[in-house]
């Protein structure tokens, strides 16, 4: 299987991707503003990471879309607005708490869905506890794997089935935090995520 992300040529973007531990996983980077020349013919999953300027992605919305198409997999990270170039997926705006874990009796408002699911054999609530941005609205097909606890609406959802491919949403942004040192848990997240991936 081979991995392919979208570089935006920050220095979270680079850390993140071209550093150890991760580039092991990644076999090609793709610089965002040249992707609508690149050829994904030799991708079979393509990780939109966090922060990806959303006017690009715009741009590159149907490329993007016959890359599903072709049964590939989409994985789609936080602060990319997919919301905008991908249809059936629909995100919500909500207040970001940074401080929730300062505040007196602060307790994190998301919990584990589909505990069945093959992520949870390599991560685990606290590989996902930090912040998020912006609540999801599955569609009818998909597998919530991280839900809001009052609302049910997720943060991390998957399809395998989603405009003929496989796709990961979730508006959790590990690449962006791991690549600015700071958060341990998107490092751990991004551990279990890329063995989950090629598993």
């Amino acid at each position: 299987m081979k991995i392919g992300a979208l570089d935006g040529g920050t220095s979270y973007h680079y850390v993140a991707l071209h550093q150890p531990p991760f580039n092991q996983y990644i076999d090609r980077t793709i610089y965002l503003p040249e992707l609508a020349e690149a050829d994904l013919d030799d991708l079979d999953v393509l990780i939109v990471t966090c922060r990806s300027h959303p006017e690009q992605l715009r741009r590159n919305a149907d490329k993007l879309q016959a890359f599903l198409a072709q049964g590939k997999t989409l994985m789609i990270m936080g602060e990319t607005e997919p919301q905008t170039w991908m249809p059936g997926i629909e995100q919500e705006a909500v207040p970001l708490n940074y401080w929730w874990w300062l505040e007196p009796d602060g307790e994190f408002d998301l919990e584990v869905a589909s505990p069945d699911h093959s992520i949870w054999q390599y991560l685990s609530l606290a590989d996902m506890t930090w912040h998020y941005h912006g609540l999801l609205n599955p569609p009818e097909t998909a597998t919530p794997l991280l839900v809001h606890k009052e609302t049910g609406q997720a943060v991390l959802w998957t399809d395998d089935h989603f405009h003929g491919g496989r796709v990961l949403v979730t508006s959790l942004d590990p690449f962006f935090h791991h690549g600015s040192h700071f958060m341990p848990a998107t490092t751990r997240f991004l551990h279990g995520f890329f063995q989950w991936l090629n598993a």
